[in-house]
């Protein structure tokens, strides 16, 4: 559905509640002046979180709002299994599925974004998509209900941020950071998939990219601090003097500055004084990727 046509029924949705614009926004805490832009047809549809609260405040199943603003696509003549709340839900899931995968994401992408590592909890061994990504009736059964509401916000979101946006991107973030090479890019080593901005005037394949999270000070002079999230492009030549590369180095994964010898021999450095200069060729050393862009963590 266009803006236009949105802000239309969203209008006549609010009238016929008898609210004026600043009851509905009182009511569900969204801005007044968000919901006039929005009626008018001068913003995007608004968040699947915003369209939950106008929803409650409109009388009006979520579903079909969800409907209207394009994330979602019932077909009536389909029957709903189960019925009720949950089977609206199932049944929206299943909409929100083929719409990912249809935007070129994968049946992995899908898993990892429903579905990350869980340490910290007993999750992993009631991992859903352990079945068969086919058996949905049998994930969507195992699943508790606030745990398929959250994967209709997380998918909702991320259709609407890359359908809408061309320069947005999901990219894999690695969890664990310890790998010998740049192929080792497996499931249980990604954490999340996460939205970022495209690089600029750079290819951008999906699957030769993905996100890490900063631990050390090896380049804090490039204002490059711990708890920083870096985008690696998978990348192992064809590198420039101070270019910033992650590397795999005795079992780790480092952070480093090029540099080039007299000899055009490729040399690491860091910006702490208590590691040294790494020489590439005959070190065991072997570059992973290069870091394209920093997303920066405010303290």
């Amino acid at each position: 559905m266009k803006t236009e046509e949105f802000g239309l029924y969203l209008r006549n949705l609010r009238i016929s509640n008898d609210l004026s614009i600043r009851q509905l926004s009182e009511r569900s805490g969204v801005s007044n002046a968000y919901l006039s832009h929005v009626e008018n047809g001068k913003r995007n549809v608004p968040s699947p979180d915003i369209l939950r609260r106008l929803a409650e405040q409109l009388d009006v199943p979520y579903n079909e709002i969800m409907e209207k603003a394009g994330y979602i696509y019932i077909n009536e003549a389909k029957e709903i299994d189960g019925g009720g709340t949950n089977g609206i839900i199932n049944h929206t899931l299943e909409c929100l599925f083929e719409a990912f995968l249809n935007l070129g994401l994968s049946e992995r992408d899908l898993r990892t974004l429903l579905w990350p590592s869980r340490k910290d909890s007993d999750y992993n061994t009631k991992d859903p998509f352990k079945q068969p990504y086919t058996a949905r009736e049998k994930i969507f059964k195992i699943t508790p209900p606030y745990i398929k509401q959250s994967w209709v916000d997380k998918l909702a979101l991320a259709i609407n941020k890359i359908s809408n946006k061309n320069d947005i991107a999901l990219v894999p973030e690695r969890a664990d950071l310890t790998h010998d090479n740049a192929d080792d890019l497996l499931l249980d080593n990604i954490n999340r998939l996460s939205l970022v901005s495209k690089p600029q005037n750079i290819e951008f394949k999906k699957d030769n990219f993905y996100l890490i999270t900063v631990e050390d000070i090896s380049v804090v002079s490039s204002r490059i601090q711990p708890g920083d999230k870096l985008l690696i492009k998978v990348q192992t030549e064809s590198f420039a003097p101070g270019n910033i590369v992650l590397a795999s180095y005795n079992g780790k994964s480092i952070l480093r500055k090029i540099s080039f010898s007299d000899k055009d021999e490729i040399i690491l450095l860091s910006d702490d004084l208590n590691e040294p200069s790494i020489l590439l060729e005959g070190s065991g050393c072997s570059i992973l990727g290069k870091v394209i862009q920093v997303i920066f963590t405010l303290d």
